[in-house]
């Protein structure tokens, strides 16, 4: 806030509201940038997450895959003949 020379005491009412309305909306620039930050953050985490989950089924369920595959064909043929 400027005062331009003048004192404390010759603020109007008008510039007082007018310097409290503009605290006020640099509180709310301020928290709205720290709420973008904590979601972003929030985002990426939960992206880094889903991605971690994804890759462990897609290792899990090949593994899984790729033992059933060995059992079936252990099953269907004798493997010490192929060897």
């Amino acid at each position: 806030m400027r005062f331009s020379g003048r004192s404390h005491d010759s603020l109007t009412v008008s510039d007082w509201i007018r310097w409290l309305t503009e605290r006020i909306a640099v509180c709310r620039v301020a928290k709205r940038i720290l709420l973008a930050k904590v979601e972003r953050c929030l985002s990426f985490s939960f992206s880094l997450f889903s991605f971690s989950l994804s890759l462990f089924l897609f290792l899990f369920l090949w593994e899984a895959n790729t033992s059933l595959r060995v059992a079936t064909l252990r099953r269907n043929f004798d493997v010490e003949d192929l060897i």
